[in-house]
């Protein structure tokens, strides 16, 4: 996904990094686009939820009206029996489900 990204970009691009959990368990790989990152002048950042820990209460109180109003849908996977949570556990690694789990 990242390749494609990079392969499309526009100049000055701004390339976020976050939720990896795609990339759990396995080899890690490097970047085969930089050269598209120089000529196009973007960067790359990563980003992480916990930098913003401190506007957590005012995030929920905002998401939770969002909700209520119906403008975020929210979508639950729902894994049984509990005996496969290996299963489950490996599903969730490979991007299998969607939504919260």
């Amino acid at each position: 996904m990242l390749d494609l990204a990079l392969d499309s970009m526009n100049k000055h691009a701004r390339i976020v990094i976050c939720g990896a959990v795609s990339q759990y368990g396995k080899k890690p790989t490097g970047i085969t686009g930089t050269l598209n990152l120089m000529s196009q002048a973007a960067r790359m950042e990563g980003f992480s939820v916990w930098d913003y820990r401190n506007q957590y209460p005012e995030a929920v109180r905002t998401i939770s009206r969002w909700i209520e109003a119906g403008k975020v849908k929210r979508k639950f996977y729902i894994a049984e029996p509990f005996e496969r949570c290996p299963e489950h556990l490996a599903n969730l690694l490979k991007g299998i489900n969607v939504g919260k789990m």
